[in-house]
């Protein structure tokens, strides 16, 4: 089994380290499972990461690029590569919305949503780009959005995402040639704070984005955290938050892309105590049957589901004469649930060898890690003990 491979079943892979972000261990699943990407990408294509970097407009042949960090036009994650215009990625709340976010936008738009996606802006309007950049100090006007989501005639252009080999890697949209996003995303950080709010409110508008969103999970602006801009001409309107479903602190909008109302939740802006960076969440208004929607939410229904089937099977179906009760009933009853949820999911094989590998370690996995399966999140593999 290959480093790639490992990856796509969750294992862990030797001689992949943890990278560092700002300067910082971060021992969090994402950073570092984003920096395994990283590096397994290098690892299965080198000749095409180096072309990657040689194509970058700020190449230093003399300089050791880390293959656990990622290098584009405008940000980096590598906290030694000084170069202006190069951007220091944001830390580890950045990063844990945009993988909280990456679910459930995957889940209403499909291909159409596109992470990382470098926009070339059209010679059409190039000096009128270059004179906003120069206004706001910027010498390059490359953007890298962090959500992006795009009509379906561009999302025909890229690999589907059962194809793409990573979600951080960077697909390149050509302005001249095809529309632009219907609707981006730019979630504020330290190191662009000074963009958001400015210069890409102008880009953005100059390059003919319907929609643009800014979130600031860390409240570095001092605005309110969540907006939500439409173009109306050849400049956006700031919208207003919907009375009834917005609440202190968390506006809610209407989005034409979305087709439904959308809001950033912040367990922050709700005052619960304790806030994980994990609470930052997109969620989308569901009218039926009146509720707040994301892939969390999602797949607790999803467990509340798996359990009623689980218990309806469990009442159709005897126990053998015997069984014991306490944990062998409990092993008994998850094998159940495996055989319910997952038969067409996986092959039987692949039950067998859950089963076995169950009965022989003594244990089972949680109803949690069985729907996550069923839902498509996490790998088949991930329920065995020994693997």
């Amino acid at each position: 089994m290959d480093a790639v491979d490992a990856l796509k079943q969750g294992l862990k892979v030797a001689g992949i380290p943890p990278r560092k972000l700002n300067g910082q261990d971060t021992p969090d699943w994402q950073t570092q499972d984003d920096a395994r990407w990283w590096a397994a990408d290098a690892a299965a294509d080198p000749v095409a990461w180096q072309a990657h970097l040689e194509n970058l407009w700020h190449y230093d042949p003399a300089y050791p690029y880390d293959p656990c960090h990622l290098y584009d036009d405008d940000r980096t994650t590598d906290p030694d590569y000084g170069v202006d215009g190069v951007h220091l990625m944001a830390g580890d709340v950045h990063l844990l919305f945009q993988a909280e976010a990456h679910r459930t936008l995957k889940s209403i738009f499909g291909d159409r949503y596109i992470t990382e996606l470098a926009m070339k802006p059209s010679t059409a309007y190039a000096e009128q780009m270059q004179a906003v950049g120069r206004r706001y100090g910027f010498a390059a006007v490359r953007f890298a959005p962090d959500i992006a989501v795009v009509p379906p005639s561009v999302a025909a252009q890229y690999p589907p995402w059962s194809d793409r080999k990573s979600p951080n890697r960077q697909q390149m949209l050509d302005l001249d040639r095809l529309p632009p996003p219907q609707l981006v995303v730019e979630i504020v950080s330290e190191d662009s704070v000074d963009r958001d709010d400015t210069f890409k409110l102008e880009a953005y508008a100059l390059i003919g984005i319907g929609e643009y969103g800014v979130y600031d999970p860390e409240g570095l602006t001092g605005a309110t955290p969540w907006r939500l801009f439409r173009l109306q001409g050849d400049s956006y309107r700031l919208l207003q938050p919907d009375p009834e479903l917005s609440e202190a602190g968390v506006p809610a909008y209407w989005s034409d892309v979305f087709g439904m109302f959308v809001r950033m939740l912040s367990e922050t802006a709700l005052g619960i105590d304790d806030p994980d960076p994990l609470g930052h969440r997109l969620q989308v208004w569901d009218s039926d049957p009146a509720k707040w929607r994301d892939h969390a939410t999602d797949e607790r229904d999803a467990l509340d589901q798996a359990w009623e089937q689980t218990t309806q099977v469990r009442e159709e179906r005897a126990f053998e004469s015997g069984l014991q009760q306490g944990e062998a009933k409990l092993l008994e009853t998850h094998i159940d649930a495996v055989r319910v949820l997952l038969s067409d999911k996986v092959s039987e094989d692949v039950l067998v060898q859950v089963e076995t590998d169950w009965r022989t370690a003594g244990r089972y996995r949680s109803l949690e890690e069985i729907a996550a399966v069923q839902a498509g999140t996490r790998s088949w593999h991930t329920l065995l003990f020994r693997v």
